[in-house]
């Protein structure tokens, strides 16, 4: 068992992802609701003609009618037998509308498709960020993503920032879909995909059959539950690393483990933060570290707690020693993760890790919303939805992966599973919106090279929220939850249109949330201020929780908090 002292970095998965970020607003359409062609603004030239300086051109005609083009371009895609998007995305109507929306303000940025100088091929490029400081957003291309490493635009960072620069593999690393092993689209395969973007996605609704899923959502807690849970009071994670001396970080001379992380100062120390704490009063904050870059999608910390980890910072991914406060950049887009015994750690593409004691490590991916903190996620998971559970062997000096079982999950997504990598936990869609989370119970048989797996369904949970993560001792989930219209009378306010709920609402507020898996019963454990956004919650092995706090007034900085509140309630 690695002590705090010896934790190591010590393995990278690739997995797969396509098409523009999900945290994308949907637009207003209904699902089927695709626009005629004719509504289509004009797309750009798609070629630069007979008189141009020699460029690449950006995309080929196309002469197929609508719904040759359309069973093409859906097709490559990944809709029906193929692979591609579909391992990370619900290529849904409302998924395939909403890239069309951003591939159409993606157009915006190619202003010329033969740039002369390389101030021109710059500007197009730094068109496709959200900001001058900031990295490329792939919600800005739109369907463009897929194109990314095609001629056109490898031109145009040549002609940009020189050959062989370095802006060439970032542009890459953030842009470039679909990720991982899937293979990527060649200039043919992308000829007829922009062209069905550029048509305004004709013929949508013979090439995409969504099955209506049923409505609304019931809570539903049966007996496996509690018994998974009294199992993991000495199976589990929590116990198993207590018994093995895991050493936890900030606990040395603590008597107990609420007195761990003492040496930090409470919310109440600063005005920004004096109040988090007013929605569970019997809990204390602890302001673990404050740093001034702006992080990507989730934060994760080793089970020991000394390392956090999250995308963004100057290396594409940053770990932050909490015993020193070093920064270290990782070269890695986001999304770390930690294994539960303390061993080592991932940087994937939207990957949770579990692992069986004495046994395999599992890996659980699939079709996700991305969530990078810009307010309560969609839940476009169709009937195809799948979680892909990969088993990994530790040789002592490497992982190595087993063969992947893909199980049917329709209309789940975002899926997670426990230390144990005995539960799996999904966000679930109906109607595109989320209705709950649902629980599933991992009952996995060895064959002698992989697993037969079965997944039963033993809870749902009538919830929202993002970002989900188990507890050690899996009795717990936490999440992040932003304040919605409907949200007022159970914060405890007057109305709808009470002020101070209006503050909340309008300026974007997230706050941090606790559920009791065997009970169903969820608390708020944290008040944040208007405009300020608790996000990404997770366990460290002893039930501490940490996560961070963005605040819109102050962009690039940003905070990690710890709370004891699972603690409390034991």
């Amino acid at each position: 068992m690695k002590s705090t002292s010896t934790y190591l970095t010590l393995a990278a998965l690739a997995l797969a992802a396509c098409g523009g970020d999900d945290a994308a607003t949907p637009i207003d359409a209904a699902p089927d609701a695709a626009p005629d062609a004719a509504d289509v603004d004009a797309p750009p030239p798609i070629d630069a003609g007979p008189d141009a300086p020699p460029f690449p051109v950006f995309r080929n005609p196309v002469t197929l009618a609508d719904l040759p083009l359309a069973q093409a371009a859906a097709g490559r895609l990944g809709i029906g037998t193929s692979k591609a998007c579909d391992q990370c995305h619900a290529l849904t109507r409302d998924t395939l509308t909403r890239w069309l929306t951003e591939t159409r303000a993606g157009d915006a940025c190619l202003t010329t498709l033969t740039p002369g100088s390389p101030t021109e091929a710059r500007a197009i490029l730094d068109c496709f960020r959200t900001s001058a400081t900031e990295p490329y957003d792939p919600r800005r291309l739109g369907i463009y993503t897929t194109g990314a490493g095609l001629a056109w635009f490898t031109a145009v960072l040549e002609l940009g920032y020189g050959a062989g620069s370095a802006e060439q593999p970032t542009w890459i690393t953030r842009v470039q879909m679909p990720r991982g092993p899937q293979p990527l689209l060649t200039q043919d395969d992308f000829d007829v995909v922009a062209e069905w973007f550029a048509r305004g996605l004709p013929e949508l609704d013979s090439v995409v059959n969504d099955i209506p899923p049923p409505d609304g959502c019931t809570q539903d807690i049966q007996p496996a539950v509690a018994t998974h849970v009294a199992a993991m009071q000495t199976a589990g994670w929590r116990a198993l690393n207590s018994d093995d001396g895991l050493l936890m970080f900030g606990c040395a001379g603590a008597p107990t483990t609420l007195g761990c992380l003492a040496t930090f100062p409470a919310s109440t120390a600063y005005a920004w933060s004096s109040g988090w704490g007013a929605a569970a009063p019997a809990s204390t904050l602890r302001i673990l570290k404050q740093y001034d870059h702006r992080s990507s999608f989730w934060t994760r910390s080793s089970a020991d707690g000394r390392y956090v980890a999250s995308g963004g910072g100057p290396g594409g991914s940053t770990f932050i020693d909490l015993t020193t406060g070093r920064e270290i950049p990782a070269s890695a887009s986001y999304d770390p993760g930690f294994f539960p015994d303390n061993s080592g750690s991932v940087n994937g593409l939207y990957q949770h890790l579990g692992a069986v004691r004495g046994g395999d490590y599992w890996a659980v991916a699939g079709q996700f919303v991305s969530d990078n903190g810009g307010g309560e996620p969609g839940a476009s998971f169709g009937a195809s939805g799948h979680s892909d559970l990969t088993p990994m062997v530790w040789s002592g000096t490497a992982y190595s992966a087993r063969a992947e079982v893909s199980i049917a999950t329709p209309y789940e997504g975002d899926t997670i599973i426990s230390p144990s990598a005995k539960l799996l936990l999904s966000r679930t869609s109906f109607n595109s919106a989320q209705s709950g989370f649902t629980l599933r119970r991992v009952d996995a048989t060895f064959n002698g090279s992989t697993y037969d797996v079965q997944v039963p369904i033993i809870g749902r949970y009538c919830v929202q929220g993002g970002k989900p993560a188990f507890s050690y001792d899996e009795r717990w989930i936490v999440y992040h939850h932003w304040v919605q219209a409907a949200d007022w009378s159970w914060m405890g306010y007057a109305s709808a249109t009470d002020p101070a709920f209006q503050a909340l609402l309008t300026q974007g507020t997230a706050n941090i949330f606790l559920l009791d898996i065997t009970t169903g019963v969820p608390r708020r454990i944290t008040a944040m201020n208007p405009g300020q956004a608790a996000l990404f919650p997770h366990f460290r092995s002893d039930g501490w929780i940490y996560f961070i706090v963005k605040d819109d007034a102050t962009p690039n900085h940003e905070v990690v908090v710890a709370s004891d509140a699972a603690l409390r309630l034991e």
